[in-house]
Formats: C-alpha cells, structure tokens, sequence
C-alpha cells in the first residue's frame, strides 16, 4: 500500500507537470496583438502574430472606406465590414488582391465571442477616385501626361497620370452630352479642347478652361455632331446636313480655312474617326453600313470602300483605326475587319457584353473590354487574332486607353460600406 501511494503521488505530479507546460503554450495575459500591411505587385499582404491564448476561436480582418472605431464584442461587428474569419491559429497573413478604395484594415482575436483589436492600419489606393459619378468622356493629353475627365455635371477635372492625382477641377464648363470632344494644341504647344455646341466648335485653354475662339460651322445654323483631331491638331467634325451638302469638314490649325470632305455622297456623317496623319477614316452612323476611305493631299476623297452588311454602332469609340497595321474594329460587336472590310473576327464572341478595344502602342496587341468580366482581355494584331490571356483588374469596366505602356480603366468600384458605387481611374501595367 504504501508502494502504491508514492506511485500514486508520482504520476499526480507528472501529469499535472505535463498540464501545465501543455497550457503555457496558450497564455490568455499579456496579449500582443502585431498588424502590418505590405504592398505587394499583386495587392496587399496583411501580416499578424499567432495566437497564443487557450480560448482562441479565430481571426477577424475587418476592411472599411471609411476609419472606425473598434469593437468588443463579436455581434458588434458588421458584415460588410469583415473581409475575412481564419479559424487556423497558425494563419498569420492574408493578400488582399481586391484593393480599389482607400481601406481601413484592423484585425480582431474572438475568444469565446470577446474581441482583441489591433490598432487600425490605413492603406491608400493608387487609384483615383472620381468626384463625380457620371462620366460624358475621356480626353488624353498625351504630351503632358494628364487626362481630361468631362462629366455629366458640368465639371472637369485634370488628372495626373503619372502621379494618379487630381491636378485641378473646372466647374460650370458648357459641354455636349456626348462622345463629341476632342484634344489637340496651338502653335506654341499649349493644350487645346476643342467643344462643339450647337452650330459652333468652342476652343478653350487646356490650363484655365476659357475660350479662346470660336469656329462656326460652315453649314449655317446647322448642329455640329463630333469632332476628331489629328496629329498636327487639325480639327475634323461633322453636322446634321445629308445629301451633297454634308460631309466631314476639316479646319486647318495654320490656315484656318475649312474644306469639306464627302466621302459617300447621300449618308449622314455622323459617327466617325480619323487616322493621326490624317489620311485615312472611318465613317457611319447607327444602324448604317460604314465605310473605310483614303483622302489625298488636296483632302479629296481617294477611295473608299463600303462594309457589306449594316454595323451597328453607338459612338466614334466603336471605331478603331490601326496607324502601322491593316486592321480596323467596328461596331457594337468588336468586329474586326481588314481594309478591304472582310470579316476578320468578332471579339464579342471572346469578351462577353463588348465594350471597347484599343491598340497598344506598337500595335502589336489589341486589348478588349466587356461589362461582364473584371478583366481586360488581350489578343494578337495579326492574322488569326488570337487570344493570348486575361488581365484581372479590380473594377467593373467602362472605358480603356493606354499611356506611357500602361492602360487606364474608367470603371466602377461597389463601396460596401456607404452603398455607393464610384468611378475610378485603373492603372494597369501591361
């Protein structure tokens, strides 16, 4: 018996000995709750320490637009808060590849439904968010490195593009509705926006946004509808006049003199675009056949040819002209044809919901966008067209275009938090 006892003892101690280092693994004091952010190419890695408490359920990283105030209590915190719950004490980091908004991250321990917070981490986007919500067109400034952004409201404002910071916003400024302005320069290189309203093409200072003069429309009383530029900053535009009488009208910067050009006789000029150099076009309007034209130096049509089916198109963004290559794209569907207007493609069949495509500098690629997908979706410039992948992005797709090897997305972003959707500008890198 008394053999037994200390063995008894023995054992007791041992266990209890073996409890207690088990159990100091798991401290519930002097709880040091670290939290980082680090920007990585593809979003944000958020970093903490493990969990060193008995009671430990989870972690809880909570991301917000806009800062608040922490929480003790599990039931206190919202949904539309909470980015992500890891129940894996050994866990200790998350990316968050969805950054699109200024956010607000904190982390939380939930012990038996008590909460510990970290201090609250604010990280910045490198995307510009919009002051406005509704968004008439996009001009680039390719010498400067600045985009125009002409709202709905009246305002513009100037974006940096190398900075993705606002620069300045004009307010009250008289603009068309439409995708109807266009950007060139002066004699001295100052940046021109060239505004059609009603029978007039206001010309405004790209720094101080007043007119510098007016060009009226040669057809008398009668609404201009676009306009478009050229690399020497003529301006080209079009009117409601049909028959004989219309055409796409040309005002040269030196001169100042207006020469109209018709390219097909009894169609409206309605929607078009013109290559840099000036020499080539395309033209239609909705539910009409278009036409690829060639223009001489006396700025005479040359030739023309005419698609063989009707194209329907909204707007002069749905007509794209290749400077190095043969290729054009047209219409709603992204149809890509060659200069003879043989099918080629239709990359709506590829970018469900197609919106728009663009060449990349070298015109090597084409990149297509649709309102179905988070994606930009890129193709070959060549025979075939074939699809070379997806590039993933962060909001919903409006508008592209490309600058300095980098594309830029209008698109719309959902805020959770206030219930909001916003506009952003998307630097993409390519």
């Amino acid at each position: 018996m008394k053999y037994f006892c200390i063995i008894f003892v023995f054992f007791s101690t041992f266990f209890s000995s073996c409890y207690k280092q088990d159990a100091s693994k798991y401290q519930e004091n002097n709880v040091s709750l670290s939290f980082s952010v680090v920007e990585q190419s593809n979003g944000v890695l958020l970093m903490w320490g493990q969990a060193s408490m008995s009671n430990f359920i989870e972690f809880i990283v909570t991301k917000n637009s806009v800062s608040t105030a922490p929480v003790g209590n599990v039931t206190e915190l919202k949904s539309e808060s909470i980015f992500t719950r890891i129940k894996d004490r050994n866990t200790t980091s998350i990316i968050d590849s969805t950054l699109a908004l200024n956010s607000y991250y904190r982390l939380y321990i939930n012990q038996g439904g008590l909460l510990i917070a970290s201090d609250e981490i604010l990280q910045k986007s490198k995307n510009y968010v919009l002051n406005s919500s509704s968004v008439n067109q996009l001009l680039v400034d390719y010498q400067k490195g600045n985009l125009y952004i002409l709202n709905s409201d009246q305002s513009v404002e100037l974006v940096d593009l190398s900075k993705m910071e606002l620069k300045t916003t004009y307010e009250n400024v008289l603009l068309p509705r439409s995708l109807s302005c266009s950007l060139g320069y002066d004699q001295d290189g100052n940046t021109e926006i060239y505004v059609p309203i009603v029978d007039q093409i206001q010309v405004l200072d790209g720094e101080k946004f007043n007119l510098k003069k007016s060009i009226s429309n040669t057809n008398f009383q009668t609404l201009i509808n676009n306009t478009a530029t050229d690399m020497n900053s003529n301006i080209y535009y079009s009117d409601e006049t049909v028959g004989i009488l219309g055409g796409i009208f040309r005002y040269d910067s030196k001169t100042e003199l207006i020469t109209k050009i018709n390219v097909c006789g009894d169609c409206r000029h309605y929607t078009f675009v013109m290559s840099r150099d000036g020499k080539r076009g395309i033209v239609g309007s909705l539910g009409a056949v278009a036409r690829y034209f060639t223009i001489n130096d006396k700025n005479q049509v040359n030739a023309s040819v005419i698609s063989q089916s009707i194209i329907s198109s909204t707007s002069s963004q749905l007509f794209v002209l290749a400077e190095k290559s043969p290729t054009l794209i047209v219409g709603n569907s992204g149809t890509i044809f060659n200069q003879s207007f043989s099918v080629q493609k239709n990359l709506i069949n590829e970018v469900p919901l197609f919106l728009q495509s663009i060449f990349d500098q070298e015109e090597n690629y084409i990149y297509a966008i649709g309102g179905l997908n988070k994606v930009i979706v890129k193709f070959e410039n060549k025979a075939g067209y074939n699809k070379l992948g997806s590039i993933f992005i962060k909001s919903s797709p409006r508008q592209i275009f490309i600058y300095d090897s980098s594309a830029f997305i209008l698109g719309n972003v959902f805020d959770p938090n206030t219930r909001i959707n916003k506009l952003i500008i998307e630097k993409v890198r390519l």
